[in-house]
């Protein structure tokens, strides 16, 4: 198991690179958990998502597991979450 790292926190309104937060390579599989108190919306996007496509909601408590070599994972909530982030 990798060591853990800090949670990521997801400001209000504002969508989060995950790879760029974490200092993970992009393509890692990753493993994210919801600790933060709203729902999340994950998207795998090389670049910025916007609000109009596709996602996957992550509740709180939730986790998945990214596909095996993602081009990009953003992250975005309406209120303020944090987010537990591993490489899997």
């Amino acid at each position: 198991m990798a060591t853990s790292l800090p949670k990521v926190l997801l400001p209000s309104k504002e969508w989060v690179d995950i790879y760029t937060e974490t200092g993970i390579s992009v393509g890692t599989k990753l493993i994210i958990q919801n600790t933060g108190g709203d729902s999340a919306r994950l998207v795998e996007s090389a670049s910025e998502p916007n609000l109009k496509g596709g996602f996957n909601l992550l509740r709180e408590s939730d986790y998945l597991s990214s596909a095996e070599s993602p081009v990009g994972v953003w992250a975005y909530a309406h209120s303020a979450t944090t987010l537990q982030v591993e490489e899997a």
